[in-house]
């Protein structure tokens, strides 16, 4: 137990993160990083603009971690339905658009840092989407329903904001299409003709006007980080080895065969 708080300490199930997050009481306790001070300025001015859909920054801990408020509720990992978080598709785009419109204002501390990111939007490089840093806003990174939080059914909240950076809004839209819809290949959607109609769904919901780089940020979200992985664990990172070893790279190039079969589908559905 930690000293001060009531409630036991619970190690969370995850897949994502590196390790070491547990809960103790109302909180959660994670490992700081040198990111970690720029993650607690958005989450406390998300806080101030009255977004409640994130965790609260409470500080660091004795021990060096960071303190988040615990958001109740159930995760991929405690087994939610998959009716659920398929369900949930048009609640996660509206937030996804409420936290983009939030933070086109905010200002990042003097110095902030920005953990490694997990691919680029490569394929729109030089576009009107991605040369006018004023269009920019403060993406999450990895808004996939992994980390979404559910109770009674209804989706609310997200986790694990440790990848937020600046980039066009289809940073994070064409990686929720990819997990939420799912746009790519997966062993119960691959080949539903409701595909399509969900990626539509994503757009009327976020209330996107310009669809015409979405497939294309698909495609760069997944291209870049197949080789982030690979790159890596080709250089001996640990974590990344351990990542292509147990066929996430393989996986999501299985994703990109499958959208270069369906495209034409896709595209037809955004106009």
């Amino acid at each position: 137990m930690e000293s001060g708080v009531s409630g036991q300490t619970e190690e969370l199930p995850n897949t994502r993160n590196e390790g070491g997050v547990v809960r103790v009481g109302d909180t959660v306790r994670k490992p700081a990083a040198p990111w970690t001070p720029t993650v607690h300025a958005l989450l406390e001015y998300l806080h101030r603009s009255g977004f409640d859909f994130a965790p609260r920054s409470l500080g660091i801990d004795e021990a060096g971690r960071q303190i988040l408020t615990y958001i109740e509720g159930d995760t991929e990992m405690t087994q939610v339905p998959d009716r659920v978080w398929y369900d949930a598709l048009p609640e996660a785009a509206r937030r996804l658009r409420q936290l983009h419109d939030l933070t086109a204002d905010f200002v990042p501390p003097d110095g902030a840092v920005w953990r490694e990111p997990f691919g680029s939007l490569s394929r729109l490089e030089g576009s009107s989407y991605t040369a006018d840093d004023k269009a920019k806003v403060i993406c999450h990174g990895d808004w996939g329903k992994h980390n979404g939080v559910f109770r009674d059914g209804r989706l609310v909240g997200m986790i694990d904001w440790e990848a937020i950076r600046p980039e066009h809004r289809l940073y994070d839209i064409g990686w929720f299409a990819l997990e939420w819809c799912p746009v790519g290949w997966s062993p119960d959607f691959a080949g539903r003709e409701d595909q399509p109609a969900r990626l539509r769904m994503l757009c009327d919901a976020y209330g996107l006007e310009d669809r015409g780089g979405v497939l294309d940020a698909v495609w760069s979200r997944l291209e870049t980080l197949v080789q982030w992985l690979e790159d890596g664990a080709a250089a001996g990172d640990p974590l990344r080895v351990q990542r292509v070893n147990a066929g996430e790279a393989a996986h999501h190039r299985r994703h990109l065969e499958y959208l270069n079969d369906v495209q034409a589908d896709f595209a037809a559905a955004l106009r």
